[in-house]
């Protein structure tokens, strides 16, 4: 019988010991190796149904903006059913069977807004959507301008990876997830074309965007670059600081930081230093990379 075992059990009688998944790998990978179940747009839609309070605003795709006003049973002639009871502007009511929960949403907006209800019977919602509409359009319009110019741009195309990078890769101490080890394909690839990379990378904590980083950046420098590593926060700087001197201990790589928890003084030696090409990765804050962008340049390009 197969079946996963998440933590492992003694049986001391039977001279038996069973060791769990927990017992053998770090949970965050078996986390994200394990198959996700697809979720329809219906059970999205149901669970953001049972989150509904009476009071809570809503949108119908016909009607508009409404109120939720709780649900109330009907009797049309065949029995009774239930019915979603919405409230509009001056008081007018609509029942919307629960057959066809797939008009309603959930109205999302910043905290405690107060969205004025829409009219029944009028044009005004038709209108906002026609209006909505052609705002769309016109993005859509101006992103495909974008990423054509995009398209038509050039990048530096990366080599292939080196002995050195394949080194690297192995001194990684886990095993890598699926999605982690399509990422990283996925961020090589783009660095090898010739086109700017234009590619975001979500993940919890613990998935192991941080090791997509460094190879990253361990590609990049293995091509005579230099790395800008930018974090939101001084706290979070320091601990990737901490991070990427580690795993690049064994590698003749230079690293620095940059934030508040250096000096002015140190803080101005380091970007001298980088502007000399003494530093290959510069973790910092976002004030001082901005500051001192035009630091990170091609070694090979001149200075």
């Amino acid at each position: 019988m197969k079946a996963y075992v998440p933590d492992g059990v003694i049986f001391p009688d039977a001279n038996l010991a069973i060791f769990g998944a927990r017992d053998l790998f770090d949970e965050s990978e078996l986390v994200a190796s394990r198959p996700q179940r697809q979720k329809s747009k219906v059970s999205a839609f149901l669970s953001d149904f049972r989150d509904l309070q009476v009071g809570d605003y809503v949108v119908h795709v016909e009607h508009g903006i409404a109120q939720y006003q709780g649900l109330k049973e009907l009797n049309q002639g065949d029995g009774p059913a239930e019915f979603m009871l919405l409230e509009f502007a001056e008081a007018a009511r609509l029942y919307v069977p629960l057959t066809r929960l797939d008009l309603i949403q959930k109205y999302r907006s910043s905290e405690g807004a107060k969205p004025p209800l829409s009219h029944l019977g009028t044009q005004a919602w038709a209108k906002t959507k026609a209006r909505v509409r052609k705002a769309m359009k016109d993005m859509a319009d101006e992103l495909l301008k974008l990423y054509a110019q995009r398209q038509m741009a050039q990048g530096h195309a990366f080599p292939a990876d080196t002995e050195w990078m394949k080194e690297f890769e192995d001194a990684f101490e886990f095993t890598e997830t699926e999605d982690q080890g399509q990422a990283i394909i996925d961020v090589k690839n783009d660095m090898e074309s010739g086109r700017p990379m234009d590619r975001l990378l979500c993940g919890d904590v613990g998935y192991g965007k941080t090791e997509v980083a460094m190879r990253a950046a361990f590609k990049a420098i293995s091509d005579n670059k230099q790395v800008a590593v930018l974090a939101p926060t001084t706290v979070l700087a320091f601990q990737h600081f901490e991070t990427f001197k580690q795993r690049f201990a064994a590698f003749p790589v230079t690293i620095e930081m940059i934030s508040r928890f250096r000096s002015p003084k140190q803080q101005k030696e380091i970007l001298q230093k980088a502007e000399a090409g003494k530093i290959d990765i510069l973790i910092g804050t976002h004030r001082h990379p901005v500051e001192g962008s035009e630091i990170f340049r091609s070694r090979t390009a001149g200075r």
